[in-house]
Parts: C-alpha cells; structure tokens; sequence
C-alpha cells in the first residue's frame, strides 16, 4: 500500500520500522507474533509457498540464520545483519532482498526494482497469482532461492550495506510525529508498471506548487 506521510513526513519513513521494534502491547503484556499470526486466513498456496522460503532460509544458506516474526514482516538476518524480509498481506506474499534490481539479468515479471520506494537497496519479489505460481512451482522456487543466496553474499561481502540489528532495542515511544502538511484540492493517480516502476501523478492548484515541491524535494 502507498502512504502519503511517506512524502511529506521524514519521521514516517521510520515509523513502521520503529512500531514493530515496540511491539502491541494488550492488557500489560506484549502480542505475541508467530507463524500464526502471519498466516492467519491466508490461501493455503502463501501458506505452502512461506513454509518452502522459511526453510530454505534457515536450513540450505548457512547455520545460525536468525528469523525473528515482526508485526508487519518476517526478518531474516545472519550474524546481526538482516538480508531480507518476507510480508504476507491478503492475497499476496511479498520477499525484499538486498540486491540491485539493474544488475540481474532478465528478471521474470514477478521481480520489481523496489529501491526508489524504500530506503536502502531492495528488490522485490511479488507472488500473487496462485494459478501462475502452481504452474510453474519448480522454475520460480528456483529462481527466488537463488537470489535469496545471491542477497545473503552480498550482505556478507559488503557488511555496511545491511544494519546491525540489536538484540533487545531499546526504543522510547514515538510521542510526537512531524505533521502532515494538509493540501486542498490534491488529486492523486498512482500507476504500478509491470517494469518494476510507479508513476504519480499529483494535481494540485498552482498557487501551492512552490510549497509541494519545497516538501517533495526538500
């Protein structure tokens, strides 16, 4: 999903990142996050096809891979540096790897360049086709693991491109956000393309032109 306070608010950008690193707390005691929570009336294909990545992941890279559930996402990490991330929303699973979309040859459609949406370097694998998925099971596990080696390589080659992730953070609670700048009469048009890019298209009246770009750039 696409969050205008990711344009507008610096402070956002690190919001999700620090919601689930302070966990949801219910009647005095932390919620729990599992396999089960993630999974949660999701289709049995996401189902099959996570169990698949998860072991991969911790059974066929390397001993000691550490994967912590998060409320939002599944962290995969080695030796304190995390070298991606699996989200499950709906009809969808969702892998982020720390690999440059421009250096792989010829990705399949469901691979997107997903660095000039997050910080960092970030290719995303998008599976949300489960007729697609099943007919071709084989072909693109293969190809998912080997880019999921490829990102954990990378992480271990070149260690300051993955932050170190602390045990037990501690985080002080988020008691005051920038505000969102309100802007009247904003029309919005947001394209996903199939190349890995999203076109947004903003109108808006000329008179606050100067003050939407100043916050867009700036």
């Amino acid at each position: 999903s696409f969050e205008f306070s990711n344009i507008f608010s610096p402070i956002a950008n690190d919001f999700e990142e620090r919601k689930n690193r302070i966990g949801e707390k219910k009647r005095g005691r932390e919620m729990e996050f599992n396999e089960e929570y993630h999974l949660k009336e999701r289709p049995e294909w996401i189902a099959n096809l996570f169990g698949k990545i998860d072991s991969y992941c911790l059974t066929n890279i390397r001993t000691g891979i550490q994967r912590t559930y998060l409320k939002t996402y599944i962290r995969y990490a080695w030796s304190g540096k995390m070298f991606g991330y699996i989200m499950i929303r709906e009809e969808a699973l969702r892998i982020y790897l720390k690999l440059k979309y421009s250096e792989l040859e010829n990705p399949p459609v469901f691979i997107r360049d997903y660095s000039k949406i997050a910080r960092g370097t970030w290719t995303e694998l998008l599976f949300n086709d489960e007729e697609e998925y099943l007919q071709n099971e084989m072909t693109i596990l293969d190809v998912t693991y080997g880019l999921i080696d490829k990102s954990f390589k990378r992480i271990t080659k070149k260690p300051k491109l993955a932050r170190e992730i602390a045990e037990n953070p501690e985080v002080e609670p988020i008691t005051k956000l920038e505000p969102i700048v309100a802007i009247k009469n904003l029309k919005v048009n947001l394209t996903v393309e199939n190349n890995g890019y999203v076109t947004l298209e903003l109108k808006i009246p000329k008179s606050q032109l100067n003050k939407t770009l100043d916050r867009i750039l700036g």
